[in-house]
Parts: C-alpha cells; structure tokens; sequence
C-alpha cells in the first residue's frame, strides 16, 4: 500500500525499519518474524494451522449430472496437478500451501505469482516473499504487487511489477479489503513480553548467583576477605549447573534458606497466560498449543471440531475463493460449472472402531453404497458394491415390520444384483471383524505367559460388544455372542496343548480357521446363491 511518508534506503527511516523488521516493542525486545518463530507457542500456533491447510486435499471439481447437484473431480484439467500435487518444479502443493500460510499468518499476506500457458491457464506457482512484496494502488484505482528479487533496496533494476490477475492473494484481516493487516506489527508487544520473558529466563540461568540461600557474618568483613568470599561464592553458584548449591560456612556465618517467592510465582502463571494469549491471536483454542489447563479427554473431540469451524475453515474458504478468482475462466465462473473445495473428511477421520460403525449404519440405511466406504478407506471396489443394499432385517416387502427374511428370491435381475452386493458387504464386514480380532490375538501370543489373561479380559466385554455393535446395522447382532465363544474355544484348546517355545506358531495354525469360519456365517445367514 501507499507510504505514509518518504524515506530513503540508504538511511531509512525508523517507521520504514520497522515496517520491514517488525519493530520494537514495549518490552525493549525487536520481535520479527525470525524472533517470534523462537518462541515455541508462536510456532506451535503457525505450524498447526499452516500444516492443517498443508495436509488437506485441495480438489478442483466439475458439476455433474442434469440439475448439476453432483459433482466429480476435473482430474485431467492442468489445475487439479497445480493445487492438489505440485505447485512447481521445486515444491509440493502441500510445501507450497504452507509456506503461503506461513506468509498469511505473521505478515497479514501471503502472496505468489501465477504463472500461465498460452491457453492462460494456471500452470505454476511462485512465492513472493512478503518482507520484498507490497501492493500499489494505480491511478485508475486497480492494485498492482511490486516485489524486489535482490537484497539490495536502492538496485531499482531488482523491483518487478506484477498484475494483480497474475497474484494468488491470501490474506487475513484487513481495513480495505486488499491488503492484510500485519499481525507481527499488532502483535509486536504482546508476543515482545513473551520473548522478553524467555529471555530473562535464560539470563538468569546463566548468570543467577542465588543459592538455595544466603549466608550472614557476624562481623564485617575487611577488603580482601570480602573479596575471597565474593569470588568463592561467584564460582560454586553462579551458573545453572550450581543452582542450589549449599555454600560453606565459616567463621561464625549462618545461613537463611530462600523461599519461593510470589514474584516466582507469578512469572510461572504468566509464562502460562502467554499461551493463551498467543493462542487468541491466531484464533486457535488453547490445547493445539499445548495448554491443556482446562482440556480433557471427553471434550477434546468436541474442541476438533470446532477447531476446524471456527480456526481453520475461514482459511480454507478464503483459499477456495480466490482459487475461483484466479483460477478459472470467466465462463466457467458465469456458469459455476467449476468450484475448488477441501477434503476436510480427513481431519475429522475418527478410530477404526468408530468409523467402521458409522459405515454400516450408512450403508444399511442407504446412505453411501460399499464402495463407497470402501474408497474412503482406501480400499479396491468389488463387483456388486455400487448397489445400495437392502437391510437384513427388511423383507422383500421393503416395510419395516416385514419379517426377517435376508435372503428374498430376486424377481428381476436388479434385485438380484443388490443381494449379491448385500452378501459381499457382509463378508466384508466379518472379515473386517476376523481381520482385527486375528491382529489382536497374534500381538498378545509373543507373550505366553499372559495370554490367559488376555483372552479374559479381551473377550469378557469389550470385543464382544464392538462385534455386536458392528453386526447390529446388520440386524444380526446374537451371532457376536456365538462368534467370541467359538475364539475362546479355538484358543483354550492352544493354552492347553501348546508349549511356550511353540506358542506363537500354534496360535498362528488356528487362525487360519478364522476365514472360513467367516464363509460358514455367510453361508448360514445366505443360505441360497452362494456360488462367491
């Protein structure tokens, strides 16, 4: 934006200094954006967001279908490589994305050119560094970035102007709308009291003579016993490998032990308030910067969650907003038949236990179809899983209080397609089971000697209910019951027979019964059409 004022570079001003180097603050500390990244919550605050925005897939979509309410990735249009897997020749989109939020989250901007085929297509980006970037307002009242490639301010020749069309521009809060507010220069006395104290900490570590107390003579001391005592005293405590030493005493002296003292204290509590003021200027809640003062294991989910709506969405939005501006072509914008958008699945992505729940309940209410779960999961797609499936416990009549018939006789070739689907979903779901309990059981066979007592506690409760809660959606939640008694059965069998050195090995042997106990309850639940 426009100077206030002129200056030159030679002798610059100091507003032109501090603009530049972040400035001073009240503390007496100079706190830029190298300094501040020394404090640790500063950079914890940064590298969360910047690494978050970093991770989260960036897909270009086309709209699909009649009404244009579907959509599917555009995979062959240059753009989709350009945010989602290389930024340049040098760096990954992810390394780009974080290096720009970086740029956003100390300087207000985060700036990068855009470079373009003869189709004007995006085909490159490239950062500008935002201690060598600023925008100029022309004549005509459009913006232009000016960015200087050397080191040395007074080489005219080193400054390019670039158009602002050719600029992917992020930015956080501002007066006008175009350019950032610094948060370095805003921030500059609070996070400057946080360096400062930092700093007074590894001063008096290193230069601190307190013992553990202090020594009283009951005579004063000439000149040079002063002296011999100053300097004994000097070199056994002085230094943070001396720190509560024991001074000797002589000559009638006592010593008076130190206390801690409120002042201590209050430098410790306001170490803690730091925290959470660093974490207020990032909009950040304050366990993703270590203070768990008022966190706990019941409310952290819930604090993720809100930790993308509140903290990281708006960066996600801002960065899908200006990908539109500058990424597509004014048709494409005129029609919105394009859009950029996160994959914010990925951050919300619970345990295996609880995402597996959630897939059954979806795929037996019709929600997603088994390959789509199974895509989620990474997972190669089977014949028959793009069909929605028809519930276990729903009858060939569809309604809910048809009798439980899970193998009706398909009177078209549809309905024939979607029992087949529905069959192999459901192996699916107990080898998912078999898998899991197989893992379980092979991790606790390297220890002999405690596998009783892991079948006892394991099987007493809690993989009996996670079977159960996996084959409820299924409307066969009994079986979870006869499934863990016929494991403890298999497995006493082994603890009686088996000897230490072999364990592991016999344990190994009966596993493989683990699969076709899987098929016998296939078949006993599909008792018709069980060519597989």
């Amino acid at each position: 934006m426009p100077r206030p004022q002129n200056t030159g570079v030679a002798q610059p001003e100091s507003w032109f200094v501090d603009w530049i180097r972040g400035g001073a603050s009240d503390s007496g500390v100079t706190v830029t954006a190298d300094s501040s990244l020394t404090y640790s919550t500063i950079w914890q605050a940064v590298n969360v967001l910047a690494g978050d925005v970093g991770q989260l897939p960036l897909d270009r979509y086309k709209r699909t279908g009649d009404d244009g309410q579907d959509r599917e990735v555009d995979r062959a249009h240059v753009t989709q490589n350009l945010v989602r897997w290389r930024a340049n020749e040098f760096a990954s989109a992810q390394d780009f994305w974080e290096t720009l939020m970086v740029y956003a989250l100390l300087w207000g901007n985060g700036m990068a050119e855009i470079e373009r085929d003869e189709r004007g297509r995006a085909v490159s980006f490239t950062p500008l560094l935002p201690d060598r970037t600023h925008m100029e307002i022309l004549t005509n009242g459009r913006p232009l970035v000016v960015t200087r490639q050397g080191d040395d301010y007074d080489d005219l020749g080193s400054y390019r102007a670039i158009r602002y069309s050719n600029v992917f521009h992020l930015k956080g809060i501002s007066w006008n709308g175009l350019w950032g507010v610094s948060v370095i220069e805003k921030a500059r006395n609070s996070w400057g009291l946080g360096l400062s104290q930092e700093k007074y900490a590894n001063k008096y570590f290193a230069n601190d003579a307190r013992p553990s107390g202090t020594l009283e003579t009951p005579e004063v001391l000439d000149d040079k016993a002063y002296a011999r005592l100053r300097a004994d005293w000097k070199r056994i405590h002085e230094g943070l490998d001396n720190v509560g030493r024991i001074a000797i005493l002589e000559q009638g002296s006592k010593f008076n032990p130190m206390s801690f003292t409120n002042r201590d204290s209050q430098w410790l509590e306001s170490r803690q308030f730091q925290r959470g003021e660093i974490a207020s200027w990032f909009n950040l809640p304050p366990h993703k910067v270590g203070d768990m003062k008022d966190a706990t294991f019941s409310n952290i989910e819930e604090q993720n969650r809100n930790y993308l709506n509140t903290s990281l969405m708006r960066w996600l939005v801002k960065i899908a907003a200006e990908c539109r501006e500058k990424l597509l072509t004014d048709g494409e914008k005129a029609k919105d038949s394009r859009f950029f958008e996160h994959n914010t699945a990925a951050l919300l992505r619970g345990d295996l236990e609880t995402r597996m729940n959630a897939y059954a309940v979806a795929i037996n209410n019709r929600v997603m179809c088994p390959n789509e779960a199974r895509r989620r999961e990474n997972l190669p797609a089977f014949d028959g899983g793009d069909e929605f499936l028809v519930p276990l416990n729903i009858g060939q009549g569809g309604g809910d209080n048809a009798p439980n018939d899970p193998d009706p006789t398909p009177d078209a070739n549809t309905g024939g397609q979607a029992q087949d689907a529905n069959k192999e979903a459901f192996r699916a779901q107990l080898n998912y089971i078999a898998d899991v309990e197989a893992k379980r059981i092979r991790q606790e066979a390297r220890k002999p000697d405690r596998f009783i007592a892991f079948m006892e506690r394991f099987y007493s409760v809690q993989w009996p209910r996670q079977v159960r809660d996996l084959l409820t959606p299924w409307g066969q939640a009994e079986r979870a019951e006869a499934w863990c008694a016929r494991s403890l059965e298999i497995l006493d069998q082994v603890v009686g027979t088996a000897s230490a050195p072999r364990f592991a090995d016999a344990i190994e042997d009966v596993l493989k019964e683990w699969p076709g106990r899987v098929e016998a309850m296939v078949k006993d639940i599909f008792p018709k059409g069980n060519a597989a």
